[in-house]
């Protein structure tokens, strides 16, 4: 079965209950995307406990969308549905909700491996028109298959490079999926620094332009554990007058295997009037001149 299949529609469950903090808020002045994924990752470890499933359980791929900021003092809620399941996957819709407003703020569709599970086949669930791939597909990006030693000659930057510590895994040893995506956020502005003019980082510095992710993709290959070599790898793939569409891979260093492979879909995003704008054409030019190179060229 995949994500495109679902048929009916899903029964939320209340799975969290928290709020944005001031230090969860990043230079745009809003939630940021790792702490999002923290909010989903209580909400699955919650949701998965209370179906019985059985511990050992992996994420392997996610596909989110943020449709709406979630700024400092934000009340939040995290509601569950089961929308799909085979013999050893379940897929869970997750709504991050306003708690005060019900507005949905991000949803996340995952799916989850797990050795066993009480749920049975689960018949198909329709997905909310907010949820769900929209300017993403749900397939992974063909620059997975490459080595580390091969994506760097396709137009791939290094943009966070280090190594995993023990305070920041689970109670497995292991880098959970927020970690992971606290590290892309982390790396962006080294890309940042290769993709624009100093102009352009001044109006960032500043605090007058920023940047807004609306939708993710990631697949999860191997799970990163305490004392692990990693490097992150990026690049621009495609630039709308709108839109920036972004590759990142993250490798083991000690192997040159592939992680995590993950797509972006994001905006340019004027910090005053909090709204997305058009990306001039000489930006554009500049950008896409810097785009990742085809496997097949």
């Amino acid at each position: 079965m995949t994500f495109a299949e679902l048929s009916c529609a899903p029964d939320f469950e209340l799975a969290f209950k928290g709020s944005v903090n001031r230090w969860e808020c990043d230079e745009n002045d809003h939630l940021n995307v790792r702490f999002y994924s923290r909010m989903v990752g209580e909400s699955l470890v919650n949701a998965l406990s209370e179906w019985q499933v059985a511990e050992g359980f992996r994420v392997r791929i996610q596909h989110m969308r943020y449709l709406a900021e979630a700024r400092m003092a934000t009340p939040v809620s995290g509601f569950v549905a089961r929308v799909g399941a085979t013999v050893d996957t379940i897929d869970v819709l997750t709504e991050l909700r306003h708690s005060f407003t019900g507005i949905v703020l991000a949803a996340f569709l995952s799916r989850i491996e797990c050795v066993q599970h009480g749920l049975g086949a689960m018949a198909p669930a329709l997905l909310p028109t907010h949820a769900g791939p929209r300017g993403l597909p749900m397939d992974d990006t063909p620059y997975s298959r490459l080595t580390l030693a091969q994506a760097r000659l396709h137009g791939f930057q290094i943009i966070a490079k280090g190594v995993i510590a023990q305070d920041e895994c689970d109670a497995r040893g292991e880098l959970p999926p927020h970690g992971i995506m606290g590290r892309v956020s982390d790396g962006m502005p080294n890309l940042w620094a290769i993709l624009q003019t100093a102009e352009e980082q001044a109006e960032r510095t500043n605090g007058f332009q920023g940047g807004a992710v609306l939708e993710y993709r990631k697949h999860y290959h191997t799970v990163p554990k305490a004392g692990d070599r990693y490097e992150l790898i990026s690049g621009i793939r495609d630039v709308t007058e709108k839109l920036q569409y972004f590759t990142h891979l993250l490798y083991d260093v000690s192997t040159g295997q592939c992680i995590m492979s993950a797509e972006a879909l994001g905006v340019v995003l004027d910090l005053v009037a909090r709204r997305s704008v058009i990306i001039s054409p000489e930006r554009r030019e500049r950008m896409l001149a810097k785009r990742l190179r085809s496997l097949t060229s």
